[in-house]
């Protein structure tokens, strides 16, 4: 609180060294140079008052705990995660039946050369749009897409670790930072 009444001291200190430099000058000049004076002692006070004075408060950080990946990704309906990636496996039987919407058996030789074949033997054709599927299947899911892995296709979507962190603490903003090799949320306090 004494900063601001060191400003307004040092404005009024000014404005009258300003009056005496133009005593013998017209009301006009006089007038105009003591506003100009003001507006810019203003303009820099105001700047003190929004800026310096009422910045934010420090803040540290919190240790909530450990990131539980594996539920975070299961409460997305995945079955799967890595460090980077929630992910299921593809059910082809299950693809093949929502690219031609009917009931359909997926075969072949390898994860490029699925077939997809009705009841009765007849070809359909492939499946071409798996990451379609992906998104049919897992519509909670941000930027889910359709990847092989070794000899299977599975859908994947990228953890991101702080709404991850969210979903498990309900904090918000959290922070999730990895510690030797193991991931724990943060929470931002007040100090």
């Amino acid at each position: 609180m004494t900063e601001p009444l060191g400003i307004a001291g040092t404005v009024l200190g000014l404005l009258g060294k300003v009056k005496g430099l133009f005593e013998g000058s017209d009301k006009k000049t006089l007038v105009t140079s003591m506003l100009t004076a003001v507006l810019t002692v203003a303009v820099i006070a105001a700047g003190y008052l929004v800026v310096g004075h009422h910045a934010t408060p420090g803040s540290q950080e919190v240790k909530l705990g450990g990131l539980d990946l594996g539920g975070y990704c299961a409460s997305y309906s995945y079955d799967d995660n890595d460090e980077d990636f929630c992910s299921s496996a593809i059910d082809l039987d299950k693809a093949c039946s929502w690219q031609w919407s009917i009931p359909l058996r997926a075969k072949g030789t390898g994860i490029d050369s699925t077939q997809c074949y009705s009841s009765s033997g007849k070809r359909r054709g492939g499946i071409k749009d798996m990451t379609g599927y992906c998104e049919a299947t897992f519509k909670g899911s941000a930027d889910v897409e359709a990847s092989s892995a070794g000899n299977k296709w599975v859908c994947r979507t990228k953890i991101d670790k702080a709404a991850a962190c969210d979903w498990q603490y309900q904090k918000n903003d959290p922070l999730a930072r990895e510690e030797g090799g193991l991931w724990y949320c943060y929470a931002r306090a007040k100090v």
